[in-house]
């Protein structure tokens, strides 16, 4: 997408005109207000940091809802607002020698985007990369109590036999006995998954128990093959659609 176009789409866009009516520096900062809404994050937070925060939409919703906040903003881009309890950086938050700051942050919020290439899966790809770089840093920059909001863009849909759309579950659930406990956490947006359910025997879970260090990947202990080489898991494994809805 052309630069003049883009600019022309967001001329047009509602939050855009609310924003600039309620003297906001962009359109960004109803994402914050909204999250704000439903979490109370930044009210019962002191230290925040901000990754991708030009051109300031965030900083500014923030500094609104709570003044006594203490924040470092990091962004290539120069920043339209400041503030001075705002220390802001204009620099790769992934080349910065965190050790220069006097605390560390109870909150951490990100909203770092690639330049889009207009292909799904490889704009999905590229800020998945960053977010991870992100989360990275969090030994050294977050609080034990801290929390982290991020922005990431989903990957493409596949489509089953009636063109419906859903997302492979990341998770190749590997099963011993029947029943086996799903668990919520490992479904990370709502709608149609696709879970894959593979056979194991008991050496699945002895998986290098042999071996702390995890230098010789084919040492399985108590494997039920003979010297302790060889396969644990079976090549059996059976599919299913399970759909994630909200709460009433």
């Amino acid at each position: 997408m052309k630069s003049n176009d883009w600019l022309d789409r967001q001329k047009r866009d509602f939050y855009y005109k609310k924003a600039k009516n309620s003297g906001y520096v962009s359109r960004a900062a109803f994402k914050i207000l909204e999250i704000e809404k439903k979490f109370k994050l930044i009210s019962n937070s002191k230290k925040i940091l901000e990754i991708g925060s030009s051109p300031g939409g965030w900083s500014q919703t923030i500094f609104d809802i709570n003044e006594k906040i203490h924040m470092c903003a990091f962004d290539l881009l120069d920043m339209k607002f400041n503030h001075p309890n705002l220390n802001f950086f204009k620099e790769d938050f992934l080349n910065f020698d965190y050790s220069k700051l006097p605390y560390k942050f109870d909150l951490i919020l990100s909203d770092i985007a690639p330049n889009t290439t207009g292909h799904q899966s490889t704009d999905h790809l590229r800020i998945a990369s960053m977010i991870d770089d992100l989360i990275s840093t969090l030994e050294i920059i977050a609080l034990p109590s801290s929390s982290l909001v991020f922005k990431i863009w989903k990957g493409p849909y596949l489509r089953d036999e009636n063109y419906n759309p859903y997302l492979a579950n990341p998770f190749l659930w590997t099963v011993e006995t029947s029943p086996t406990p799903i668990m919520w956490l490992y479904f990370n947006y709502y709608g149609k998954h696709l879970m894959i359910v593979q056979a194991s025997d008991d050496a699945y879970y002895d998986y290098l128990s042999g071996d702390p260090l995890g230098i010789n990947q084919y040492i399985l202990p108590d494997s039920n093959i003979e010297g302790g080489y060889g396969l644990f898991t079976s090549t059996y494994s059976k599919a299913f659609f399970l759909n994630i809805n909200k709460a009433d």
